[in-house]
């Protein structure tokens, strides 16, 4: 019986084709299944696996991938992999909202391959080919996780130092820091492809929004709190500002928003916070239900967009845009029937 797909979880290349493959054959050490770093779907053309040891050696390529506390994560394609291949054109047109990309990572060829979750396309060097650079994002990326499932995994920071091991496994604090407003408007823009002088990765730009119960979601949630706290006791209005909560504290997961404020007056504000580490120019994911209720209290809805957020701080900029949001502006990504 192939074993469940599951985060930080330990497999063999036979174990993952048994999971996405199962009525093909896999044969050790041979095949696609068996020796391929990236083995395309079959079934789910646009889907991907790719299986990376750290620091391996093909062809006379030294491998330079890396994975960063913020989840972003640097891979090189196969050496002769120039922009006009298949995979390549794929991968540098990917919507992790259209298709998947599995990423099992092991650090080093003795180890088995932890299932790290999906990825999706930040950007890659378009000065470089053959092999192609990519950034990729691990979307549902934990960095305690990460350290206990691979313990041998050497993880670097934005600026190129060492996490410390003990750091990293250690239960991380909410720092409150300060947000600053910009009134500049957004021009979100799908991730593409830069030069090998903008290709360090140091302002990755994630598309994907920060989960609701994530750490940086709750941070990015926290400031927003403090900031409206703020706000009003400057106002002179402090019996305000001790009604301001994250409605995650109370209504829970199905809320509709994020954040319960007020203006001066008391009339009540409804705050959805986006938070990502990215520009604010990327685009970002809202459901249908958060859309629904900017429609429903057009005139008390507020979308808080944080970026450039840093966790550690606390600190970021932030624009805010109010009234319902804009389905014009909106690319649907999901379907029923």
């Amino acid at each position: 019986m192939a074993k469940k797909l599951q985060l930080y979880s330990a497999y063999s290349r036979e174990d993952v084709h048994d999971i996405f493959e199962p009525n093909t054959k896999f044969t050790p050490q041979a095949g696609s299944w068996g020796l391929h770093g990236i083995i395309g779907l079959k079934d789910n053309p646009g889907d991907y696996i790719l299986f990376v040891t750290i620091g391996k050696k093909v062809a006379g390529h030294d491998f330079v991938e890396e994975v960063f506390d913020d989840g972003s994560f640097t891979w090189q394609s196969q050496p002769n992999n120039g922009f006009d291949h298949k995979y390549i054109k794929a991968l540098t047109n990917h919507n992790p909202d259209m298709n998947d990309v599995y990423l099992f990572l092991r650090a080093k060829e003795s180890d088995p391959y932890t299932y790290l979750g999906p990825l999706e396309y930040v950007t890659h060097d378009t000065d470089k080919e053959k092999p192609v650079y990519f950034m990729w994002h691990i979307m549902e990326f934990d960095l305690t996780n990460t350290m206990h499932a691979i313990p041998n995994l050497i993880i670097k920071t934005r600026s190129g130092q060492l996490v410390n091991k003990e750091d990293g496994l250690a239960e991380p604090e909410v720092v409150i820091g300060k947000l600053t407003l910009d009134s500049a408007p957004a021009n979100r823009v799908k991730p593409q492809g830069v030069k090998s002088g903008d290709f360090s990765g140091k302002n990755v730009d994630f598309q994907g929004e920060a989960k609701k119960n994530s750490f940086k979601g709750r941070a990015g949630e926290d400031a927003v709190v403090a900031y409206e706290k703020e706000q009003l006791s400057i106002a002179g209005r402090p019996d305000l500002a001790d009604k301001v909560i994250a409605t995650r504290d109370t209504i829970g997961k199905t809320a509709k928003f994020d954040i319960q404020s007020y203006e001066v007056d008391g009339t009540p504000k409804y705050i959805e916070v986006k938070t990502t580490s990215g520009s604010k120019n990327n685009l970002f994911h809202i459901s249908e239900g958060e859309v629904k209720f900017s429609e429903n209290n057009p005139d008390h809805y507020y979308l808080y967009r944080l970026y450039n957020f840093d966790v550690k701080t606390g600190n970021g900029p932030f624009y805010i845009e109010k009234g319902p949001i804009d389905r014009s502006k909106l690319t649907a990504t999901n379907y029923v029937m």
